[in-house]
């Protein structure tokens, strides 16, 4: 079974295994105190350490801007190690770096050394992609009685597992055509920048082809003045993940200005945002929301 595949599978175990499906009311439904339990579900392991993984997050997000694409990578690669040392304590699920080679015996298969490893996978990971804030995430790890500096790489131990399994994933990612360590031919030497030479075919203050890009300046709340630049325009030479391949749900390209098609899908979009519900507005405010909101989580 080819690796994306198995990116897929190991993300929707995960899903299946943490996800809590609690009563569901719309706004128009009267919910009766009596019909909400008083039990708190139990969060496991691999939910809470995706709590503290969207919180690095978010912190890399105040330091830097979000950056989707980037984001994306860095959970795959926290998510999958998590998931590679969970598969070690099951009887069926393969790892997706390092196969079956880490399965432990049934005698070992505890939801103790469960946590035990998927814990020491996620630090492991988040370490890599989250390095600024490795005082912060020691911190995290240390308040859940682990501890950061436990590098064993022992099979037979739950942290070992995690840190073998992790180091596997983060091994394979380094030079995956994402530039994380900033040092691909080309680039400028800083974390994820471009090494492809793009430049964009429309200067900000001047539209050259109206069927390109243009990038848009903008003016900050403190008066300067910023023109983003394309976010990540080598990305399509990173490793898929979750994908069989990188273009696999490429849609076909725009139509050209000018054009019956884009003149129609103009008033399309004209009308949509015209005739927006309010849920549909609180359903748009509610998924573009940001770092440290419900929507992202």
């Amino acid at each position: 079974m080819k690796n994306t595949r198995l990116s897929i599978i190991f993300l929707l175990l995960i899903l299946i295994a943490t996800a809590v499906f609690p009563s569901q009311a719309t706004a128009q439904d009267e919910v009766k105190p009596s019909a909400i339990s008083a039990k708190t579900p139990v969060k496991s392991s691999a939910y809470e350490w995706l709590d503290v993984a969207l919180e690095a997050t978010a912190r890399e997000h105040d330091r830097i801007s979000p950056r989707p694409t980037v984001g994306s990578r860095m959970l795959m690669i926290i998510t999958n190690a998590m998931y590679d040392a969970w598969a070690a304590y099951d009887d069926k699920a393969v790892g997706t770096r390092l196969g079956g080679r880490l399965r432990r015996p049934k005698s070992e298969r505890t939801e103790e050394n469960k946590r035990i490893a998927i814990a020491y996978a996620t630090y492991r990971a988040m370490l890599e992609v989250f390095p600024e804030d490795k005082v912060w995430l020691d911190g995290q790890f240390r308040q859940r009685g682990y501890d950061p500096d436990d590098n064993t790489t022992d099979i037979t131990k739950p942290r070992g597992i995690g840190n073998v399994a992790a180091a596997a994933v983060i091994d394979y990612r380094r030079h995956d055509g994402a530039n994380q360590l900033g040092d691909e031919p080309g680039s400028n030497g800083k974390a994820y920048s471009d090494y492809t030479f793009y430049r964009p075919a429309n200067p900000w203050n001047k539209i050259i082809d109206p069927d390109c890009w243009q990038p848009i300046e903008f003016t900050l709340a403190d008066g300067r003045k910023a023109t983003p630049g394309y976010l990540t325009p080598h990305w399509y030479r990173v490793k898929s993940f979750g994908l069989e391949r990188n273009d696999m749900f490429r849609p076909a390209p725009p139509p050209k200005v000018g054009s019956e098609q884009m003149l129609k899908e103009v008033d399309e979009v004209l009308m949509y945002n015209a005739s927006l519900s309010l849920e549909q507005k609180a359903i748009v405010e509610f998924m573009r929301d940001g770092p440290r909101s419900t929507g992202q989580s």
